[in-house]
């Protein structure tokens, strides 16, 4: 039976897509960045990331990102969000 710690370091491996060696070394070793995260500038009311890299966001990112399009369509400038220390 695996601990908490082991579930919760599994869980985020399946969904980093990072490897063992690349957590066992710091991330050290060559970690894959979507090519258009760099260039992608914030403007209000637009997505915040690529779409095609929207769909791969984990369910709660995905709300909060859907959430800030809705409400910015609305009108509404700020979006109070309450995050936990383990996100």
């Amino acid at each position: 039976m695996l601990s908490p710690k082991q579930q919760g370091l599994i869980s985020f491996l399946r969904s980093s897509g990072l490897t063992t060696e690349q957590v066992a070394r710091g991330g050290g070793g060559k970690i894959e960045i979507h090519p258009g995260v760099n260039r992608w500038k914030y403007q209000f009311g637009k997505p915040l990331l690529p779409l095609e890299v929207v769909a791969e966001l984990p369910t709660q990112m995905r709300r909060l990102h859907d959430t800030y399009i809705y409400e910015s369509s609305q009108g509404m400038y700020m979006l109070g969000v309450k995050i936990k220390d383990e996100d």
